[in-house]
């Protein structure tokens, strides 16, 4: 039998009220900031892994778990070791050991097999050219591929059946939102109330970074709560009000805030629309200003006749409220708050008491009063009907088990239901209310796991690394989560129940790219994958770039993401995004594009032909995130291009290297490309920015809020440049051929990483290789359509199953 999970405080008004709550609430912190509970939660939400496994942590498979050692043996002898010897031993060998890294440590497979980090680290700097040194001779092309290959064979053999370890996450802020939208059917900004989200491999839907703490678990709580009060009404429905805004108000008087200042004889007047007839209760607001031998009056006025007066005796700005109930006609009735007798007296020794002013802070109109109203819907939904002669501990159980099958995202077992049913019936007890004993019952679900997290659904001992298919129910959670953000809903969980999901998997994915939820797939992951998001913390230079406004930095969003829409959810051809001769733009972009012909705010699709914005590395948006405030900056957009478009992290800078705005040679300030030729010259440098300046230079038509220029200060702009792999690059459009034609692959297999990193929440590295290689080789039958790419994913192993 499984533990139960606990269940969590719902507010700190309750622990005076309840020993047996506080205790409930200790164990559940407890729980949460070391998950010690993890392990025996109830089937069948259970953790697998409770900790990330990253790259380097992964265990290599003993010698006789990999199939061919002696082939390998072979070809490193015969092969590998030679070429080492013979371009890497004079640093790294014979005795040298340049770096800490010495070769004579690895005689065989058992040994390279130990240390994967340092493999990880030889590999990756040779694929990308960063060794040997650019002074250096270089190994040929065929010889650099042979090396990469056999170290992936040998060291970091890769399975078809395994999918990796299983993640373990919690919600994000944007998916908590969106998932209290839809589970409450309200709306309402509770991510505000949460702390930001941390991220890793690029994504802030990342297990490895999305840690939990009591500090946590103390503002979901806060966030439950907000939206159950929302959600839920207790008691009578109270009746309904509107609240009149400044611009809702009209008559005398000076605009302050949400109120008017009458600080003359004069009246202030609105203006309700009402459906009904009916007795109406009206809430004013007021304070004044003292002068004179009375009070400061207010009169309520409804067409034209005084139905009430009252005196404003309050300081100024110590608010008071002024209600009197009116019986209104339906339709339009317009009310009255006059300020009848004004009074001054310049010479009044208490210059307070001089001028006699009526400050009006507020208005509200209730009603109609005595009327009971319907509780709203996403009342209704959680507090369901009783059935005939249901008492209430069956309608609480009953209330619980449906609102815990949504919240849950799965059926919930007996003893859940049973063990939240206590807490129910504890708060009950003491509120005199089962009403009030579930309505802290489902904040306490809330802020469970098996809300919170999105999870494996199994135990299982790690020393079993057999995969399985995880459970209907969690691939609808993968599904939902990756494609809309959010929970679930009523069909997907209607075909978990029947375990028919993944017999109509493909008719799911279908309808699901159809809904406009699968908009928050687009924003969420081309936000990231394109650093969209980070637009709204650039601030360029005003002095320089006056064009640069917070309207203009929204409309480059937008052009990118419609682009990504357009391309993703409507199955258009992956290759679009670097070759699309269109694109979306306002009035504004056209401006900064020089394109005429196109007027207003709203977005269209337009030409791009004959323009050097083809695809998205032609977009405002990317050329403006990898700008610095002041200057372009061809490290950021080398950088950028590298790592979000060819699946290349070049390693970090050396430390304590200055900024190249304080870079100088004999005293000279240099440009940007005589700095980083300087950079090149130190050999700590060279291998990074051989890779990345190459490509930034390509770019430098574009000044660093993505305006097209030929010169700077009537000196012609230079963007040649050649890459590390041979290629020679004109500008950016030559780029965007090689990118196109020549490392097409490297592009594709970059977008299909950085998809399943968003898609399965957790890093994806060699050892997913071959996972990848089947999802590229379905891509290419299928002539790279984004819907084959996302249907590619969600039939992957690492998304179908995990290791049981």
């Amino acid at each position: 039998m499984h533990t139960p999970e606990p269940a969590y405080a719902p507010s700190k008004m309750f622990l005076a009220k309840s020993s047996t709550w506080l205790s409930l609430v200790s164990i559940s912190l407890a729980a949460v900031a070391g998950w010690f509970l993890l392990p025996s939660l109830p089937e069948p939400v259970m953790a697998v892994e409770t900790e990330v496994e990253t790259e380097e942590s992964v265990t290599t498979p003993a010698p006789a778990q990999v199939h061919g050692d002696q082939p390998l043996m072979d070809e490193w002898n015969k092969d590998i070791k030679p070429m080492l010897e013979y371009y890497c031993y004079d640093c790294h060998g014979d005795g040298m050991s340049k770096g800490s890294l010495d070769l004579d440590e690895y005689p065989d497979l058992a040994s390279m097999r130990k240390d994967p980090k340092v493999w990880e680290h030889i590999l990756t700097r040779t694929d990308y050219h960063l060794m040997p040194p650019p002074e250096e001779e270089q190994p040929e092309a065929k010889e650099r591929h042979q090396l990469v290959n056999w170290i992936n064979k040998a060291i970091f053999p890769a399975s078809t059946t395994d999918p990796g370890h299983s993640v373990m996450r919690r919600m994000n802020r944007i998916e908590y939102q969106n998932t209290i939208k839809d589970l409450l059917g309200i709306t309402i900004p509770v991510r505000e109330l949460l702390p930001p989200d941390d991220s890793s491999h690029g994504f802030d839907n990342n297990g490895s970074a999305l840690s939990i703490s009591p500090a946590h678990i103390d503002k979901y709580l806060r966030a439950a709560e907000k939206a159950l009060d929302e959600a839920i009404v207790l008691g009578p429905m109270p009746p309904k009000v509107i609240h009149f805004k400044a611009r809702d108000i009209t008559g005398g008087g000076k605009r302050i805030g949400d109120g008017t200042f009458l600080y003359i004889r004069s009246s202030a007047h609105v203006t309700p629309k009402l459906r009904q007839a009916g007795s109406y209760r009206l809430v004013v607001t007021a304070s004044a200003s003292q002068a004179g031998p009375e009070a400061t009056p207010l009169d309520i006025i409804v067409d034209k006749e005084q139905v009430a007066n009252f005196e404003v005796k309050n300081e100024l700005h110590a608010e008071k409220e002024f209600s009197v109930e009116l019986d209104l006609p339906a339709g339009s009735t317009e009310i009255t708050l006059d300020f009848p007798r004004d009074f001054y007296d310049p010479k009044h020794e208490d210059p307070k008491r001089r001028d006699r002013n009526l400050m009006i802070h507020r208005v509200r109109l209730e009603g109609p009063l005595g009327i009971k109203r319907q509780k709203p819907l996403a009342h209704r939904q959680i507090f369901i009907p009783h059935a005939p002669g249901q008492d209430d501990r069956a309608y609480a159980r009953a209330v619980l088990k449906n609102f815990a099958r949504r919240a849950f995202r799965r059926p919930p077992n007996r003893e859940e239901i049973d063990h939240y049913l206590v807490l129910t019936e504890k708060i009950a007890q003491t509120e005199n209310s089962i009403s009030s004993g579930i309505k802290s019952t489902l904040q306490a679900m809330l802020v469970s796991p098996s809300f919170l997290f999105i999870a494996p659904d199994t135990a299982a001992a790690k020393s079993s690394q057999k995969p399985a298919p995880i459970s209907e129910h969690a691939l609808a959670s993968r599904l939902s989560y990756f494609l809309w953000s959010t929970m679930p809903d009523e069909e997907l969980l209607a075909l978990a129940d029947r375990q028919q999901l993944r017999q109509q998997l493909d008719a799911q994915i279908t309808r699901m790219l159809q809904d406009p939820r699968s908009k928050q797939m687009v924003e969420n992951f081309a936000g990231q994958w394109l650093e969209l998001r980070s637009l709204a913390a650039i601030t360029p230079n005003r002095k320089r770039f006056r064009e640069y406004t917070p309207s203009l930095a929204d409309a480059m969003r937008r052009e990118t993401e419609m682009l990504a829409d357009h391309i993703l959810r409507g199955d258009r051809n992956l290759l679009e995004f670097l070759d699309a001769d269109y694109s979306f733009i306002n009035e504004r972009l056209a401006e900064i594009y020089d394109i005429p012909g196109v007027s207003g705010d709203h977005f269209r699709r337009v030409s791009m032909a004959g323009t050097p914005r083809r695809g998205i590395l032609g977009h405002a948006s990317i050329l403006t995130v990898t700008s610095q405030p002041n200057r372009t900056s061809p490290v950021l957009r080398g950088k950028f291009i590298l790592e979000n478009i060819l699946d290349i992290t070049p390693p970090p800078p050396p430390p304590e290297l200055p900024q190249l705005e304080d870079a100088r040679h004999k005293g000279k300030k240099m440009s940007v490309r005589e700095q980083l030729e300087l950079h090149r010259s130190k050999t700590a440098c060279a291998g990074c920015h051989n890779l990345m300046d190459p490509i930034g230079f390509a770019f430098e038509n574009y000044n660093a809020i993505g305006i097209y220029r030929e010169s700077v200060k009537g000196e012609a702009i230079d963007t040649t440049g050649q890459l590390v792999t041979g290629e020679k690059l004109e500008n950016a459009e030559s780029l965007r051929q090689v990118i196109l034609h020549g490392k097409r692959d490297e592009f594709l297999r970059c977008l299909t990483i950085k998809m399943m990193t968003y898609a399965t929440g957790r890093g994806i590295g060699r050892l997913d290789r071959l996972h990848i290689d089947k999802v590229l080789s379905q891509l290419q039958k299928d002539d790279y359509t984004a819907h084959s790419l996302i249907r590619g994913i969600i039939h992957s192993v690492p998304f179908q199953q995990q290791r049981r």
